[in-house]
């Protein structure tokens, strides 16, 4: 028999549906099996999900900590890139700073091998020697790098004027 009934799980039924749930078995059990299921909802506690639910909410939580621990990790990649970004840029100023360095020593040296001892200097060249030793002196007690290449420069500067002077192309004048 096929029938189409509507069952709305209504309580009070009328009087021909109860007869025709006794006469027709496929009505009468498509009702007992919901009024199981009524009965076995009523039965579950509101606070607990079921099982699949529990399933979704594992993963979300097992998820959520995978994504922690890859922002951990990218944060020390990040750290670790900066640091050595910052590291390259500080080295690479110290070699440049140390090449610097190195050159202005350099033409400090050639520049000296020019000078004319300090006992043969003219009156106008001891204002500039004891200038030299006084940009030597703070040469000596500097720490900075930056600040010792300065010092070179003007120590550089100065063992120029005093070649100038000695070799009389300063303050010359002819007649």
């Amino acid at each position: 028999m096929n029938h189409e009934h509507e069952f709305n799980g209504q309580r009070d039924l009328s009087h021909e549906k109860k007869m025709h749930l006794l006469t027709c078995d496929d009505c009468a059990e498509h009702k007992e099996i919901f009024d199981q299921l009524h009965n076995e909802s009523k039965a579950l506690a509101e606070e607990i999900p079921p099982n699949f639910v529990f399933s979704r909410i594992e993963r979300t939580l097992t998820d959520q900590k995978k994504n922690e621990r890859f922002t951990w990790r990218q944060g020390i990649g990040l750290v670790a890139s900066v640091a050595l970004v910052a590291m390259s840029v500080l080295t690479f100023n110290d070699y440049r700073l140390q090449n610097t360095f190195d050159h202005l020593l350099i033409q400090n040296k050639l520049l000296e091998e020019k000078l004319i001892p300090y006992q043969q200097v003219s009156l106008m060249g001891q204002p500039l020697f004891k200038q030299l030793q006084v940009i030597e002196s703070h040469l000596w007690q500097e720490s900075s790098m930056d600040k010792k290449i300065e010092l070179l420069e003007q120590r550089r500067l100065c063992i120029e004027e005093i070649i100038q002077l000695q070799q009389g192309e300063k303050n010359e004048f002819y007649i």
